[in-house]
């Protein structure tokens, strides 16, 4: 895990370990909830991955039971929090982040939290090939990278 101190949000290191959070697993956006989904879940079970529903909702549930980094309140981050990690100095192709601090990064779509308004099929994430935010299809295959806090 990484601490931000400027932010006090926690972050999520991926691996390469073929484990739960291996870099290479991708999951479809789902969130049940009626007050963060934008007036629709999403897909459960659509990405690829070595859990039995490869989706954010069960990768969330999966690194809570867990507790990472001894925290049990992991989350994806909203779309700002997210973009929040993006190295604008870092051309393409990326990927746009500081790899010391977040090694095993892909070079593609990351999920937020923060469901589209204008399309509730779409949630926002972030293109770390390039560093831009803009909204995918639910049923996509996305990475995740989880946050934690802010640490108060």
């Amino acid at each position: 895990c990484v601490l931000d101190k400027k932010t006090t949000l926690t972050w999520e290191v991926k691996t390469r370990d073929n484990g739960l959070q291996d870099a290479a697993q991708t999951y479809s956006w789902y969130d049940p909830d009626k007050r963060s989904n934008g007036g629709f879940p999403g897909h459960r079970g659509r990405g690829i991955c070595n859990q039995p529903l490869c989706d954010t909702q069960s990768y969330i549930t999966s690194i809570n039971r867990m507790k990472l980094c001894g925290r049990a309140n992991w989350r994806l981050p909203s779309r700002e929090e997210l973009r929040s990690l993006v190295d604008y100095d870092i051309t393409y192709p990326g990927p746009t982040i500081d790899q010391t601090a977040f090694p095993n990064t892909v070079s593609q779509f990351y999920w937020s939290s923060t469901a589209n308004a204008d399309n509730n099929d779409t949630a926002w994430g972030i293109g770390f090939s390039f560093g831009y935010d803009y909204a995918y299809f639910k049923s996509d295959h996305g990475y995740v990278r989880l946050v934690s806090g802010p640490n108060k």
